[in-house]
């Protein structure tokens, strides 16, 4: 079973991201060096081939989910929920007070994770300006969801690994081995 590195792009990894990105038919070219940071790749094996992302554009404590996509030699793994969970994490973190994304055809898979469809009256102004949405054909679907604040990882659940072994437990934050006396 091949190993996985889940973690934000290098600026080497400019490229290969695009490509990926293209081979999964997601217009690459709002992909560029200043925004790099904002995204989350995953790499697959010892080639490091780049096999799935997420990214997610700021606005304010307004958050934007984007190019998430697999490649298709990668979907069984559901990277997808990985890494939307991942990116939803990451928001909070940041101070991102509330996520939206567009879509066509996954609306439903949105819902289950707790997104609510919006009207496009119902956009945010700061949102509505953006090309993303300014530009959004007729049967996308805006959809929201607000990020908790209180929000705790459970550090007694097991950490699921992506090489097949078993779960490991993480270790509580603050943690430090009693003292010898």
């Amino acid at each position: 079973m091949p190993a996985y590195d889940i973690r934000a792009p290098q600026p080497d990894e400019l490229r290969p991201l695009q490509t990926m990105l293209s081979a999964c038919n997601i217009p690459s070219e709002a992909v560029t060096s200043t925004n790099l940071r904002d995204y989350l790749i995953v790499r697959e094996g010892f080639d490091e081939k780049i096999i799935a992302c997420i990214g997610m554009e700021r606005h304010g404590t307004l958050g934007v989910v984007k190019h998430l996509a697999v490649a298709m030699n990668a979907v069984a793994e559901d990277w997808v929920t990985q890494l939307l969970s991942m990116m939803e994490d990451r928001a909070r973190t940041e101070g991102i007070k509330q996520l939206f994304v567009m879509s066509k055809a996954t609306a439903g898979y949105f819902e289950g994770r707790g997104y609510h469809r919006l009207d496009r009256v119902q956009y945010p102004e700061l949102l509505r300006c953006q090309p993303r949405f300014a530009d959004a054909a007729p049967d996308e679907i805006c959809m929201t969801k607000v990020v908790p604040e209180d929000h705790r990882i459970d550090y007694d659940r097991p950490f699921p690994r992506m090489d097949g072994a078993r779960p490991v437990f993480q270790i509580p934050r603050g943690w430090k081995p009693p003292a010898d006396e």
